[in-house]
């Protein structure tokens, strides 16, 4: 548990990130069940370690708690410093407590791209939490820009399905589905 006490942050933050990578591996299926409940079943692994974060706080002090810190980029002066206060606690639980609602909520919303859109939930999960236990600058630039990148990404995913004739690059190479090409690169038929 000491190991545990240590590196809760670490695992808070990770964890829907790892669950996600090796949801990949999954078979989509035809209506993708699996990888629907691995995702939820992740957001409400993830829930627990923040309610064990929420057990283990001191409510009594005002400090920085569960502290991490690492050398990360040291000629730079860049530390993975990570630390949770009162204000990012709340933030991290309503996070991972709105993440199994919007999971369930997408059961029947998506349809196309399933694997796709699942595993970037929980990578947005990962980048939000990120963005809230992080103490370094950099560090929190970093978490922040990418659950930025991760909304646009499930955003397009959902406005430009698999079908349509306009997809952006981006979804293209995050997905790696060129289906239907890329229709400004391709030559027009009629010329």
């Amino acid at each position: 548990m000491a190991w545990l006490d240590s590196r809760l942050l670490t695992v808070l933050t990770f964890l829907p990130l790892a669950w996600g990578l090796a949801g990949l591996a999954l078979p989509t299926g035809r209506d993708g069940k699996a990888i629907k409940t691995w995702t939820l079943l992740g957001s409400l692994a993830t829930f627990w370690v923040s309610w064990v974060l929420l057990r283990r706080f001191d409510g009594a002090t005002a400090a920085t708690q569960f502290g991490e810190v690492m050398p990360w980029i040291p000629a730079l002066g860049i530390h993975y410093r990570l630390g949770v206060d009162g204000l990012s606690l709340w933030l991290i639980l309503l996070t991972t407590f709105l993440m199994p609602i919007v999971v369930l909520g997408s059961f029947t919303a998506v349809e196309e791209r399933i694997k796709g859109f699942f595993f970037l939930l929980l990578a947005l999960e990962t980048g939000m939490i990120g963005a809230f236990v992080t103490l370094d600058a950099f560090l929190g630039q970093t978490n922040a820009t990418a659950a930025a990148g991760m909304i646009i990404s499930a955003s397009e995913t959902l406005k430009f399905g698999r079908n349509t004739t306009f997809r952006s690059p981006r979804t293209d190479a995050i997905f790696n589905l060129p289906e239907t090409g890329f229709p400004w690169l391709d030559p027009d038929p009629s010329e």
